[in-house]
């Protein structure tokens, strides 16, 4: 019973992360010569029924709204390089917040186009 229990709150856990993601992530271009495509990358930390931090990765690809959640083992800079390589191929812009994980993305060795938005400077 339990365990059905738990299956019905993370079923509705996902539905709710959806929604939020479709109502408030709102895609506006940004200035590059490739403004229409670009992927929004962002981690998010839950607690688990056991009070154990489960972190968060989601992609929303700004062309048709798609997007990918997955839970990551924690947010360091290689687990979070890990995820994008997986599915966002070089060449393309990425927006995410100015969490140092995603400081790699600033060298021209990954070939991804990083553009930051700072939480901390009121920039969404």
């Amino acid at each position: 019973m339990r365990y059905q229990t738990i299956l019905k709150i993370l079923e509705k856990l996902r539905e709710v992360i959806c929604h939020y993601l479709y109502d408030i992530y709102k895609i506006e271009p940004i200035s590059t010569k490739n403004a229409q495509e670009y992927f929004i990358v962002d981690e998010s930390e839950f607690t688990s029924l056991l009070n154990k931090p489960i972190w968060v990765i989601g992609i929303i690809y700004s062309l048709n709204k798609k997007f990918r959640i997955e839970i990551i083992e924690d947010r360091n800079s290689e687990s979070i390089k890990s995820f994008i390589k997986r599915h966002i191929s070089t060449g393309n812009i990425i927006v995410c917040d100015g969490w140092m994980g995603y400081n790699w993305l600033d060298s021209n060795q990954w070939g991804y186009v990083h553009r930051k938005h700072i939480h901390g400077a009121h920039d969404f």
